[in-house]
C-alpha cells in the first residue's frame, strides 16, 4: 500500500477548514447533505463562525484538524447524539458527540472544540 504524505492527508483536512461553515446536531448520524434537512435527524445548527487549527501531528499516527467551540439553535426537540460539519452542499464530517444529551426547541446549544483526524493507513 502507498504511504500517505501529510500533505496529502492535510489536503483533505483543509477541504473542511476552507468550505464547512456550520457544526449541526442531531439524534441519529446523518449519511447525506439531504439528511440536514430532515427536521427529524437535524436539531439544531451553529450560528457562530467556526475556527479551525492545524492540520497537526494526530496521538497515534496520522493528521488532525481542531474545530473551534461553537454555540448554535436548537430547533427540535430529543437527544443531540451526533454533529456533522457541512456547507450548503457537502456533508463532509460526522460523529458522536462526547455525551448525549436531550436539547429542546428554543434552547441553545454549545460545543466544546474537538478534534477530527485521518489515521496513518494501517
Amino acid at each position: 500500500m502507498a504511504w500517505l504524505s501529510d500533505e496529502v492527508l492535510d489536503g483533505a483536512l483543509n477541504i473542511i477548514a476552507n468550505n464547512a461553515d456550520t457544526i449541526y446536531i442531531c439524534n441519529t448520524e446523518p449519511t447525506t447533505i439531504g439528511d440536514l434537512s430532515n427536521t427529524s435527524i437535524t436539531l439544531g445548527a451553529s450560528n457562530t463562525t467556526l475556527q479551525f487549527t492545524g492540520p497537526s501531528d494526530r496521538s497515534g499516527g496520522g493528521r488532525e484538524l481542531t474545530i473551534g467551540a461553537a454555540n448554535g439553535a436548537v430547533t427540535a426537540s430529543a437527544n443531540a447524539a451526533f454533529f456533522a460539519v457541512a456547507n450548503s452542499t457537502v456533508l463532509m464530517v460526522t460523529g458522536s458527540l462526547t455525551a448525549s444529551q436531550p436539547v429542546t426547541d428554543g434552547n441553545s446549544f454549545a460545543l466544546g472544540s474537538f478534534t477530527v483526524g485521518i489515521p496513518d493507513p494501517a
